[in-house]
């Protein structure tokens, strides 16, 4: 994933103005469209911990409990440098759908159901400046 992430193809950041421009009651509706470098993962181990002692430039303990249990990561090109970061289970949920084109208020509940405090307003933003999310289709 982290190779198909480096070498997938460039976007551009989301025009937020079109985002303004929808009618509230639109808000439902919309299909978001995931970075073409984006990459979605879970597993039943702790992979980002697998993959953070693995890395080069990793200093510290190097020991991985594997009975830590798994997690989701999204893996993710910004400019040129690949991120493999931990994601939470409504994170998790919404990529997927958005990735599968999911309409947001379907998605939402999806997220919810697998997150109940998940913080819509707080992952649209950390997801559109970050330019996971790339477009509204």
């Amino acid at each position: 994933m982290v190779h198909e992430a480096f070498h997938a193809a460039n976007h551009e950041q989301i025009d937020l103005g079109r985002l303004q421009s929808v009618a509230p009651e639109e808000y439902g509706n919309l299909r978001f469209k995931l970075h073409p470098a984006a990459r979605l993962m879970k597993s039943n181990f702790p992979v980002h911990r697998i993959w953070q002692v693995n890395q080069p430039d990793y200093s510290g303990e190097v020991t991985v409990d594997l009975s830590e249990g798994g997690e989701a990561l999204l893996v993710m090109r910004r400019d040129f440098v690949v991120e493999v970061a931990a994601v939470s289970p409504g994170e998790f949920a919404i990529l997927t759908a958005f990735s599968q084109g999911v309409a947001f208020g379907s998605a939402i509940e999806l997220a919810l159901a697998a997150e109940p405090d998940f913080n819509a307003g707080a992952f649209l933003q950390k997801h559109a400046l970050n330019s996971t999310l790339v477009d509204i289709i």
